[in-house]
């Protein structure tokens, strides 16, 4: 029985990792084989349903640590952006990463989140 692979390609695991410069993108810390964190999970139909779910934009780099941390702690991991809700495009998303600044996630790098487009509860 062929399996198919559901989780992002090397090539969008190597861009997360370029992005946070190996870096926990919730803690900071130093991380050499990290979890790749679906901001939006994957749920049934996986990428067939939604093309987006593992492109750069809905991907984080996290330790084993924050990566419980953000599975315990939904509602705090909402309000973050470090999950999303099934109508929340990640695209247009921010999320509160370790350098303690609300970005929006394209690709290789971090853009600044437009005012307003998060709340600031931490």
């Amino acid at each position: 029985m062929l399996v198919m692979a559901t989780g992002p390609s090397n090539a969008t695991r190597r861009i997360v990792y370029r992005r946070s410069h190996n870096r926990c993108e919730m803690c900071t810390v130093q991380v050499s084989s990290g979890h790749i964190h679906h901001r939006k999970p994957r749920r049934m139909g996986g990428r067939k349903k939604n093309k987006y779910i593992n492109e750069p934009e809905n991907l984080l780099l996290l330790c084993e640590k924050c990566h419980m941390t953000v599975e315990s702690n939904r509602k705090t991991a909402v309000d973050n952006g470090f999950l999303l809700r099934e109508s929340d495009d990640p695209a247009v998303s921010p999320v509160f990463v370790g350098s303690r600044r609300w970005v929006l996630l394209s690709g290789e790098s971090y853009l600044p989140a437009p005012a307003g487009s998060y709340s600031e509860v931490v």
